[in-house]
């Protein structure tokens, strides 16, 4: 697995060759499809490694007023840091997610992590307003990767990596801040 992130790593999914991972590892390629049915599976393992290893460092927390702010945070680096891991992650569809148990996992322990913290940063207990800590958690998300794909394809203004870095935190903590205020309103409470 750490040859075929190295190769992602250096040069993007599309690197990602049975012949180059073993190559990397030192073996026949034809060894590989003892463990991996194709390189489609290749690209699932190595997507939910990526997923379990941004949950990681979700746990060792960011910076943030809130759980959730520090979650975007943390994942904001990760994107930064790596950005083909990034990529390869959130570009697998629903059905390759669904059809794959250990991506399937990976990808609902990032969202259960997710809502735990919408939860927290609306100050709900249980799940009374989960359609709206999935909103919150979503509205994210949404901010997130679109930033970080606007960054990652030098649409956005040039900027250092720390500006980059804070410009699209800033950006992404606003769409947090304004979606809690409009999911804490007491007309909303009310209803």
């Amino acid at each position: 697995m750490n040859a075929a992130i190295s190769v992602l790593d250096a040069g993007g999914a599309d690197s990602i060759t049975m012949r180059e991972i073993a190559a990397r590892i030192g073996t026949d390629h034809r060894a590989l499809y003892r463990h991996f049915e194709d390189r489609d599976g290749v690209l699932r393992a190595v997507a939910a490694r990526c997923l379990e290893d941004l949950l990681k460092a979700m746990e060792t927390g960011g910076a943030g007023p809130s759980a959730l702010h520090a979650d975007f945070a943390v994942f904001i680096g990760f994107a930064l840091e790596y950005p083909h891991r990034h990529h390869l992650m959130l570009t697998r569809s629903r059905a390759q997610i669904d059809a794959d148990p250990e991506l399937g996992r990976a990808m609902q322990l990032l969202l259960s992590r997710l809502m735990q913290s919408a939860r927290s940063a609306l100050d709900v207990s249980g799940t009374s307003r989960d359609a709206d800590a999935k909103e919150l958690a979503f509205s994210g998300l949404a901010a997130a990767y679109g930033l970080l794909t606007l960054a990652q394809t030098s649409t956005l203004a040039p900027r250092s990596p720390d500006a980059l870095r804070a410009f699209l935190t800033q950006q992404v903590f606003g769409v947090l801040d304004g979606q809690i205020l409009r999911l804490q309103a007491p007309e909303r409470a009310e209803a």
